[in-house]
């Protein structure tokens, strides 16, 4: 992917707001934390802001502020997702989860190959509970708990099921 270009599905997801720590003192920053524009934001302050921001502003050698990993994508969130992912609420992680993960992750380099892992072992089940649901013939609504993408996968599957059951009726 083009590192400049967004569509409309990246937009929507470094929309996010993230939580951020300020590397060193900064002058005239305290609004960030609710003091008066003159006060200065302390090393170590925790401030949020939109995902698209806090990685301009996190990146080089003197960056002011670095990303702290969102909850989400922690082991302990992931393992419990793992658990069941056909029934984990994605949607109340983040309705960009997937597209999120495609941002932050270059961000966070030293991050283990297990946590990685995780989240594609978590996207392969919840793939196979949504081709479930594109081919149940008996569900007619889809399932509340997909993120965005998952739900565009789900519609995909179902048009193509219903297509294919359209062609077969009709030989007959």
């Amino acid at each position: 992917m083009d590192d400049f270009y967004l569509d409309c599905d990246d937009i929507l997801a470094t929309e996010k707001s993230v939580k951020c720590r300020a590397n060193r003192t900064l002058p005239r920053m305290g609004y960030l934390i609710g003091l008066s524009a003159q006060a200065e934001l302390p090393e170590q302050s925790v401030v949020e802001m939109p995902f698209w921001k806090a990685k301009h502003l996190s990146s080089g050698k003197h960056a002011p502020f670095s990303i702290i990993l969102p909850g989400m994508y922690r082991p302990k969130f992931l393992n419990v997702a793992l658990a069941e992912p056909a029934v984990f609420p994605m949607t109340k992680a983040l309705p960009q989860f997937y597209q999120f993960v495609i941002h932050i992750f270059p961000l966070f380099p030293d991050l283990s190959i297990d946590l990685r892992e995780t989240i594609a072992r978590i996207y392969r089940g919840r793939v196979r509970m949504i081709t479930g649901y594109a081919y149940n013939d008996n569900s007619v609504l889809k399932p509340t708990h997909l993120d965005n993408w998952e739900t565009k996968m789900f519609q995909i599957g179902r048009s193509g099921h219903l297509a294919l059951l359209n062609t077969c009726f009709r030989q007959f």
